[in-house]
């Protein structure tokens, strides 16, 4: 469900008028390393951007540190890995896209990406058991569990948002 939730709110910057389909990443990103990637390919998975759930720990990511939104702009930027195709072209599901979605949301709104869908969506319909999660609320937050039937061990891709994290209820979820 989360990532519905940032399309949701990116549909709802443009029907704003302060954000179009085909804006181009540069426009929020300066010096984006990848050309021709717009907020469209972003949100049907066109991007050709690699999937950072993925590529992250391959490029050496230390595991004992949470990444974060930032860090995988950054690592777009520092590492540059391989784009999968250009941009456009075909579909390959990324996270990537959805995290750079809610980065610009933020960007464009002045919130952090969790205020922003609270005061917008989940206060206005009164989805009172559905946030974005933090590490702050891993004491309280109820554990996902795995196709096996285990729980899920949190790893260091769980401070990332945008492409996740979003917790909520089949009430909440029956209320959007």
């Amino acid at each position: 469900a989360s990532k519905n939730f940032a399309a949701a709110a990116v549909l709802r910057l443009i029907q704003d008028g302060r954000l179009k389909l085909d804006d181009s990443l540069s426009a929020f990103f300066p010096n984006f390393p990848y050309s021709g990637v717009t907020v469209k390919m972003l949100m049907n998975h066109r991007s050709g951007l690699p999937n950072y759930v993925h590529y992250l720990e391959k490029m050496g990511w230390n595991k004992n540190q949470y990444a974060t939104n930032q860090d995988v702009l950054n690592s777009l930027y520092t590492t540059h890995p391989n784009p999968e195709f250009r941009a456009g072209t075909r579909f390959s599901y990324s996270n990537t896209n959805f995290v750079l979605l809610a980065m610009i949301v933020e960007k464009l709104t002045g919130m952090p990406y969790p205020d922003y869908l609270k005061k917008k969506f989940f206060e206005p319909f009164q989805m009172n058991d559905t946030y974005v999660f933090s590490l702050a609320d891993s004491m309280t937050a109820i554990k996902s569990y795995n196709a096996y039937g285990g729980v899920w061990e949190w790893d260091f891709l769980e401070n990332t948002y945008g492409d996740k994290n979003i917790y909520t209820t089949p009430r909440d979820l029956l209320k959007w």
